[in-house]
C-alpha cells in the first residue's frame, strides 16, 4: 500500500508531499494542477521508467537537483525508494527495505529488485496497474497481450514450456536451412561424401528411435502430472482464502476460530455457535415484542380512564358519575385530582412504550445483520466442503487450517521438481531428434556407398529425411504451443469467473461470461452471444477495463494498488456509481488495498468523499 510521495523540483511541482490512505483516494484539481504528475512520479519510482526519454527535461528548475521519493508497504514490509536527478544529468536510485539500505545505487539494480518484490515488470505496470487517460482507446488499438502473457508465464511457470517450444522452433528452422542447401546441391548434382557400415548405423538409429519413443511418453506423463499439481495448488489456495474469510466472519459472532485444531470439527463448531447466537437474539426480539405489546395495552387503558375523568371535569352541571373500575360515584373535584395522578402514570407508560419500541427496532436490526452474517458463514462452509483435494494432502482427521501453508509450500516444491524434470526431458528429446536426424543422414550416405544409388539419389533421400524431420519438429512445436494455450486458458479460468460474477452484480438480471481473445482484448458474452470490446458502450468499456485490472493485479502480482487517470469524466451516472461502488467494495473486501483516481470535477465524486474508505486530496495549479 502506498503511504507517502515526496516530489522535489520535478514536472509540475517545486516541492510537494502527498499522503495516501487505504481504499479509494481521489486526487482532485483543475487541469495543470499536477494530478497526472503524481501518478507518473509513482510509476517512475517503482519501475524507473517515464514517458519522457530524457530525464533532464523533467526537471522544473535546471539550476536545482530533482528527486521523487515513495514510501509504501508490501506484505508487512516497509519500502522507501528514491530516484534522484542532478543538474549534471546524473541519475541515482536508493532503496531501503525495513530500514535496511540496498548496497547498490544503480538505477537498473533498484528497478530489478523492485520488479522481483512486486512480482511485475514495467510493461505489466504501464499497461495493467497504471491506467492513463485515454487508455480505453489505447486498449482498442493495442490490447496488453504481452503484459498479460508475461504475468501468466511468471505466475504459473510457463516459461519452461516456452523454452521447449522455442527449441523445436529452432530445430525446424535449422532443418529448413539444410533442406534449402540440399535442394541447391541436388540441382547441381554435386557428389555427396558417404559413410560405410550400414548395419552399425541402422542399429544405432533403431536404439535412438526406441529411446525417443520412451522419452516422449515420459514427457507426456510429466506434463499431465504437472497440470494436476497446478490444479491442486489452485484448489488449496482457494480453500485457504475461504478459510480466512470463514475465520474473519466467525469473529463477528464473538467466536475465535482456531486454526490449529481439526478443521472439520472446528468449522462445524463455529456454525453451531453462530446458530445459537442467532437463536438467542431471535428470542430477545420476541421478548421485546411482547414487552412492547404489554406497554401499548397499559397506555390504551390509561388513556380511556383519562377520557372519562376529562368528561367529569368538563361537565357543565355538578354531579357524580360512577368510577369505571370500582363503580363508586366520582365528583368534579375528585375527578380533577385523579386526572393529575393518572396523567403522570400515562406519561410514564408512554415513556416505557417508547423505550420498548426503540429496543425492539434495535433488536430487529441486529437480528437481520446477524442472520446475514450467518448466511455468509454457512455459504463459506459449503464452498469449503465442495473443494475436492487429494486425501493424501488434507485427508487426515487431525488436519488443521494452519497446515494449508505447509501443504502449499510442499506442493510448490513438488511442482518445481516436476517442472525441472519436464524441462530436462524436453531437452533430451530435442537432442535425440538432432541425433536421429544426423544418423539418418549418415545412414543414407552409407547406403549410397553400399548400393548402386547415385549421388543424386542419395541427395534426394537426404532431402526427404530432412523434410520429415522438419515436419516432426513443426508438429511438436505446434503441440507445445497448443498445450501452452490450454494452460493459459486454465490459468485464466478463475479470473473469468470472478470478473463475470462482479459484472452480474453491477448488471443484475442477466448471466454473463468474460474472456480474452487471442489478441488479449476482453470479450463479454450473454446468452451465448459474444461481443468484442469495441462493441461495448463507452461507459461499459471503462468499467469492465477497471474491473479486469483490479482482479489481474490481485491474482498475478504482489501489487495491491491501482492508478486510474480521469476515468469518471466520460461516464454516465449509472456507470460512474457502479465503478466507484465497486472500487470501494473491492478495497473493503481486501481484493485490492488501494486505488488512486484523478478527476478535475469535484461534483462527480462529492457524495462519495465522506464515505468510509474514501480519501480526497485537493491540488491547486502550481505557481510559475
Amino acid at each position: 500500500m502506498l503511504r507517502t510521495l515526496k516530489i522535489v523540483n520535478w514536472k509540475a511541482f517545486s516541492e510537494k508531499t502527498v499522503h495516501f490512505g487505504g481504499g479509494v483516494n481521489f486526487l482532485l484539481g483543475q487541469n495543470g494542477s499536477g494530478k497526472t504528475s503524481i501518478l507518473e512520479a509513482i510509476a517512475l519510482a517503482l519501475t524507473g521508467e517515464t514517458t519522457t526519454a530524457d530525464f533532464h527535461d523533467l526537471i522544473r528548475d535546471r539550476h536545482r537537483d530533482s528527486s521523487v521519493e515513495l514510501a509504501f508497504d508490501l506484505k508487512g514490509v516497509a519500502y522507501v525508494v528514491k530516484r534522484s536527478f542532478s543538474t549534471e544529468r546524473i541519475i541515482a536510485a536508493d532503496l531501503t527495505v525495513d530500514d535496511q539500505p540496498l548496497e547498490s545505487r544503480r538505477w537498473e539494480t533498484v528497478s530489478s529488485v523492485l520488479s522481483k518484490h512486486l512480482a511485475t515488470e514495467p510493461t505489466f505496470f504501464s499497461r495493467l496497474i497504471y491506467m492513463p487517460e485515454g487508455e480505453v482507446f489505447q486498449y482498442l488499438k493495442e490490447p496488453p497481450r504481452e503484459a498479460l502473457d508475461n504475468a501468466l508465464t511468471r505466475a504459473f511457470g510457463l516459461d519452461k514450456l516456452q523454452v521447449l517450444t522455442e527449441q523445436f522452433r529452432r530445430i525446424q528452422r535449422d532443418k529448413e536451412k539444410l533442406a534449402k542447401s540440399l535442394r541447391e546441391d541436388l540441382a547441381k548434382s554435386v557428389s555427396v561424401p558417404t559413410v560405410a557400415n550400414v548395419g552399425r548405423i541402422e542399429a544405432e538409429l533403431h536404439d535412438l528411435e526406441e529411446l525417443l519413443n520412451t522419452m516422449e511418453k515420459k514427457f507426456q506423463a510429466a506434463l499431465a502430472h504437472r497440470q494436476s499439481l497446478q490444479q491442486q495448488m489452485l484448489d488449496i489456495e482457494r480453500l485457504r482464502n475461504l478459510a480466512r474469510d470463514f475465520e474473519a466472519t466467525g469473529k463477528r459472532f464473538g467466536y475465535a476460530v482456531r486454526t490449529d485444531v481439526p478443521w472439520i470439527t472446528e468449522t462445524e463448531q463455529t456454525i453451531t455457535t453462530a446458530r445459537l447466537k442467532v437463536a438467542h437474539l431471535a428470542h430477545d426480539v420476541e421478548v421485546a415484542m411482547r414487552s412492547r405489546g404489554a406497554f401499548s395495552s397499559v397506555v390504551t387503558s390509561i388513556e380511556r380512564v383519562m377520557a372519562i375523568l376529562k368528561q367529569v371535569v368538563e361537565k357543565p352541571e355538578p354531579g357524580a358519575v360512577p368510577c369505571p373500575i370500582c363503580k363508586r360515584p366520582i365528583d368534579r373535584n375528585m375527578a380533577g385530582q385523579l386526572m393529575n395522578e393518572t396523567l403522570n402514570e400515562l406519561n410514564k407508560a408512554r415513556a416505557d412504550l417508547t423505550r420498548a419500541e426503540v429496543q425492539q427496532e434495535s433488536s430487529n436490526s441486529a437480528l437481520s445483520e446477524l442472520r446475514r452474517q450467518f448466511e455468509l458463514l454457512s455459504n463459506l462452509k459449503v464452498q469449503m466442503d465442495s473443494i475436492t483435494v487429494s486425501d493424501e494432502l488434507i485427508g487426515r482427521p487431525d488436519f488443521a487450517l494452519n497446515d494449508l501453508i505447509s501443504v502449499l509450500d510442499a506442493q510448490a516444491s513438488i511442482l518445481d521438481t516436476a517442472n525441472k524434470s519436464q524441462e530436462n526431458t524436453g531437452n533430451v528429446i530435442a537432442e535425440l531428434k538432432d541425433r536421429i536426424a544426423t544418423t539418418m543422414a549418415d545412414l543414407g550416405q552409407a547406403r549410397a556407398v553400399a548400393g548402386p544409388s547415385s549421388a543424386r539419389d542419395l541427395l534426394s533421400r537426404r532431402l526427404i529425411e530432412t523434410y520429415t524431420s522438419a515436419i516432426a519438429s513443426s508438429v511438436a512445436e505446434r503441440a507445445l504451443s497448443d498445450v501452452g494455450h490450454q494452460q493459459r486458458n486454465l490459468s485464466l479460468e478463475p479470473l473469468y469467473k470472478n470478473l463475470a460474477g462482479i459484472w452480474e452484480q453491477l448488471r443484475p438480471g442477466q448471466t454473463y461470461q468474460v474472456r480474452f481473445d487471442t489478441k488479449g482484448s476482453l470479450e463479454l458474452g450473454r446468452e451465448g452471444v459474444w461481443m468484442n470490446y469495441a462493441q461495448l458502450s463507452g461507459g461499459e468499456k471503462t468499467v469492465l477495463l477497471v474491473l479486469a485490472r483490479v482482479l489481474i493485479c490481485a491474482m498475478f502480482s504482489n501489487v495491491d494498488f491501482l492508478m486510474i487517470d480521469e476515468p469518471l469524466e466520460h461516464l454516465d451516472i449509472r456507470n460512474r456509481r457502479s465503478l466507484i461502488n465497486f472500487l470501494v467494495a473491492a478495497a473493503s473486501a481486501g481484493l485490492i488495498s488501494q486505488v488512486l483516481v484523478t478527476t478535475f470535477e469535484e461534483s462527480l465524486v462529492r457524495k462519495y468523499i465522506e464515505g468510509q474508505g474514501v480519501h480526497a486530496t485537493y491540488l491547486r495549479a502550481p505557481s510559475a
